[in-house]
């Protein structure tokens, strides 16, 4: 699956920080998508501390259904065709008989009433389908994803640092970096 996450548009989650704070790097917003901070959370020494409860995320409009389109499972996706289908074989059995002759409208008929039979099958099996698939938090599905983006870009990014750099810094060390990078903390750290 391809997020495109680079632009914050393509974001499914907006970054909502509290007053008084300074606003991420975009990197950190789009690596970080739905992060779920410990109470009294503080990115940076001299940050004010969040208000009780404050919604660090919101919905990024279209961009969040955008998000989810790719996680709908392959039946519900086909659902308008099952629908389609329906349709198609309604206006075969009701229109055929005005403008076909007798065995060519039985015969166009009987092919309409099969389509729109197999159509409301497939429709009843897409339901019951439904009915069985697990529900996951959206959330979670966002948690996820972007746990599994910035564990890459970690890895990708240390592994470059590795190749072009004179330094050893340890893993830990670089990603201590990156955060204080983000957060505007240290901003003599060269982005790499």
């Amino acid at each position: 699956m391809n997020t495109a996450w680079d632009a914050p548009e393509n974001q499914p989650l907006r970054f909502n920080p509290p007053d008084g704070w300074r606003m991420p790097d975009p990197v950190w917003v789009a690596l970080h998508q739905g992060f779920d901070p410990p109470d009294n959370w503080q990115p940076y020494p001299d940050c004010p501390p969040a208000p009780p409860q404050w919604p660090f995320w919101e919905e990024n409009g279209a961009a969040w259904f955008g998000f989810f389109r790719h996680f709908q499972p392959p039946l519900r996706r086909g659902l308008g065709g099952w629908f389609s289908l329906v349709a198609v074989g309604l206006f075969l059995m009701t229109a055929t008989p005005f403008f076909l002759n007798w065995p060519q409208w039985l015969i166009v008929g009987l092919a309409g009433t099969a389509a729109a039979i197999i159509g409301v099958i497939g429709i009843v099996k897409h339901f019951q389908t439904s009915a069985k698939i697990p529900s996951e938090d959206p959330m979670d599905i966002i948690r996820r994803v972007a746990g599994d983006r910035r564990d890459d870009y970690f890895q990708k990014r240390y592994d470059k640092h590795r190749q072009t750099s004179e330094t050893e810094k340890s893993y830990q060390e670089f990603i201590d970096e990156l955060y204080q990078w983000w957060w505007r903390e240290n901003v003599s750290v060269e982005e790499s």
